[in-house]
């Protein structure tokens, strides 16, 4: 019996109250439970216990076994001191406080029934599941997966924005910094991701701020420094002009070497080849010279939206790499689903940082911008949504990815409100 299941039943009061007595038969009433302890110390402090008729005030702890107390060294520990009761699954020795003193003890299976045990197992095992909960997931009410949803949003949120304040101590506090870097990551995603990174951390911002009036000069920049200007074979006309200025910028700048590894055209589609992003990053830049006052100042999802409506250079309408041709000639614009992916992942997060220093930080603004968003489209939304949880915002999505990779491929149900819900319901 898992530890963190017995906790739940303690916490929930899943058992038989009125039967309730330790193993030297003294008759225990939970007046309170005691709040949950994420620190070190016992399980539940706090907690009001009647022990055959003697109110008690202290804490409870909780284990598998009572042997697990001497296993865990709390008979040394301070902090145990005030313990008054100690809750096990199996009871296999008694259990001394660091004080001396004998704790009472409860052995917690006598007093849950078989049928919540039978009923809680049937919730919890796999067995080639989805999710452990998907049988029992749309008995929730909606009302309440929705609030459940939207502490998750926030949850992945913070996970970003954590990133996002490493990235601003490594920069000095550098704001546009930030931004150029977490951009170059986004536009790279999953197989690119930190090779871009690498690129525009090898690149100062404000060398690269200095070149955004001119196209040839950051794609020359972005290219050389990803290591596709050093072919001396190509004939094409664009490639040798973008070479002439690379090497112009390598000296005038006395740049980084260029990055050591190769960015990856392989499992890519043409349209998503590090040449094309690279292209329509720079031209990001070229458009907006001003854009993290852009991206801060704005106040609708249609606004951020309108300053990634770019392409790429008028070279990549027939071409996917340097000097092939394609048959197909059109401009290589960024599209809908990727200017979202870009403002959920970076600005989003960006905004939440920045705005949250600031003494009219509004929350409600930031929920406002991405429920506005529509919902991503990825195999975790259609999965869920097969189990009747729709996903009808891009905060549903995130949200719903938080829940399927950080709750239910763990089986951390029991620190999953949906979870929680229904063992309560089982019980």
């Amino acid at each position: 019996m898992k530890e963190d299941f017995l906790q739940f039943i303690w916490k929930m009061q899943l058992f038989q109250p009125i039967q309730l007595r330790t193993v030297k038969g003294e008759h225990i009433t939970v007046l309170k439970p005691g709040h949950e302890n994420r620190n070190e110390g016992p399980d539940f402090l706090n907690a009001s216990i009647d022990i055959d008729g003697h109110l008690w005030a202290g804490h409870v702890e909780i284990h598998a076994r009572s042997s697990d107390w001497y296993v865990h060294l709390h008979q040394l520990d301070a902090n145990y001191n005030a313990t008054i009761l100690h809750v096990v699954w199996e009871y296999d020795v008694p259990v001394y406080s660091p004080g001396k003193v004998e704790i009472p003890t409860i052995v917690l299976k006598e007093f849950v029934s078989q049928y919540a045990l039978d009923q809680q197992r049937r919730l919890f095992e796999k067995d080639k599941k989805w999710i452990y909960c998907e049988n029992l997931i749309d008995t929730v009410e909606d009302f309440k997966i929705e609030k459940w949803l939207e502490e998750l949003y926030f949850e992945r949120l913070q996970r970003k924005v954590e990133g996002m304040k490493k990235l601003l101590a490594d920069s000095n506090s550098n704001w546009e910094e930030v931004l150029f870097w977490s951009l170059a990551k986004n536009f790279g995603l999953k197989i690119n991701g930190d090779n871009f990174l690498e690129i525009a951390q090898s690149i100062s911002f404000s060398v690269f701020r200095k070149l955004t009036h001119s196209a040839l000069g950051l794609e020359a920049l972005l290219f050389g420094q990803a290591g596709l200007l050093i072919e001396t074979a190509y004939n094409d006309p664009y490639f040798k002009e973008l070479q002439k200025e690379y090497d112009f910028l390598k000296r005038k700048f006395s740049l980084e070497p260029p990055l050591k590894r190769q960015v990856n055209f392989f499992r890519l589609r043409p349209p998503s080849f590090p040449t094309i992003r690279l292209s329509q990053f720079a031209h990001v830049y070229k458009i907006n010279h001003s854009l993290f006052r852009s991206v801060m100042d704005v106040e609708s999802s249609e606004e951020l939206k309108a300053i990634f409506n770019v392409a790429a250079s008028e070279y990549w309408n027939n071409h996917y790499v340097f000097e092939k041709e394609t048959l197909l000639n059109y401009k290589k614009r960024l599209s809908a689903n990727f200017i979202q992916l870009i403002l959920v992942n970076t600005i989003l997060p960006l905004r939440f940082l920045y705005r949250s220093e600031k003494i009219d930080f509004n929350i409600q603004s930031q929920l406002g911008l991405i429920e506005a968003l529509p919902s991503e489209k990825n195999t975790i939304v259609s999965k869920f949504k097969l189990l009747n949880v729709e996903s009808k915002t891009a905060m549903h999505s995130q949200a719903l990815i938080q829940l399927k990779t950080k709750y239910c491929d763990s089986g951390n149900c029991l620190s999953c409100k949906i979870g929680k819900e229904l063992l309560q319901n089982q019980s």
